[in-house]
């Protein structure tokens, strides 16, 4: 900011200020709950945002910055960009921008395939590899936190909540209640009362991936890394599976 000022130009310049995942605990970073995906985001422009310090509720995804950059950079951006401009957000805070975000889990250290749409109020996951554990990624599992978490659990002194990442198999698909529940702790999925809001967002998710052009190989990237301890399985364990999406030649 010192720099920017010196050179005149900190009023009409954007700032923005965010993370790239959650914490890197177990159930936080590399998973599409909130406590992995949802991150701090703050814009500062002086001359670009009408009411300064205003906050706004709406849903915005990572994928929506480069379209905001190029429309008020006088830059049209391609189509082929998924996201779209928030830029309208920098008058009306109060506008509704996305009815949906979406976050996707593939191989991060091991084994994964997990999607996620998420409204205002509801949040869908399809995990397409309910036979595997919710840890972490390796340089969580090879953590003090989690040596004290496994302790725990072998002295069975886990709480519900913090076991559950132990726990195979998991759901095929979870749904959570984000008001009611906003750690996403109790999946709602089997409830006959969320049976609307099931069906609604698993249509969301599916029409989403058609369109992306995601699929489930069957060989997805195996584990590298020891599940319980974060160690490396050596190198002739490091073999790399089909990605999601490249059979169909995916954007």
């Amino acid at each position: 900011m010192q720099e920017l000022k010196r050179q005149g130009i900190e009023k009409n310049t954007l700032i923005m200020i965010m993370a790239d995942n959650g914490r890197p605990f177990p159930r936080s970073k590399t998973r599409v709950y909130d406590s992995g995906m949802k991150t701090p985001f703050i814009v500062k422009w002086d001359e670009g945002i009408l009411r300064p310090g205003s906050i706004s509720k709406s849903m915005v995804s990572v994928i929506d910055i480069a379209p905001t950059l190029l429309e008020i950079a006088g830059v049209k951006y391609p189509a082929e960009f998924q996201g779209r401009s928030f830029a309208t957000l920098f008058e009306k805070p109060e506008f509704n921008f996305r009815q949906y975000v979406f976050s996707e889990h593939n191989w991060h250290d091991y084994e994964a395939h997990e999607r996620m749409v998420r409204s205002k109020n509801f949040m869908y996951v399809l995990n397409s590899r309910p036979n595997l554990s919710n840890h972490g990624p390796a340089d969580s599992n090879n953590s003090p936190s989690f040596t004290d978490l496994k302790d725990l659990r072998n002295k069975g002194k886990l709480s519900h909540a913090q076991n559950d990442i132990f726990i195979v198999p998991r759901p095929y698909e979870e749904l959570y209640d984000c008001d009611k529940d906003p750690l996403q702790m109790l999946n709602v999925a089997s409830l006959p009362e969320y049976q609307q809001e099931l069906k609604a967002l698993r249509a969301t998710l599916a029409n989403w991936r058609k369109e992306t052009k995601d699929d489930t190989p069957e060989n997805l990237t195996k584990d590298w890394f020891d599940r319980e301890t974060g160690k490396s399985l050596g190198n002739d364990k490091q073999i790399r599976g089909q990605m999601p999406g490249i059979k169909a030649k995916a954007l």
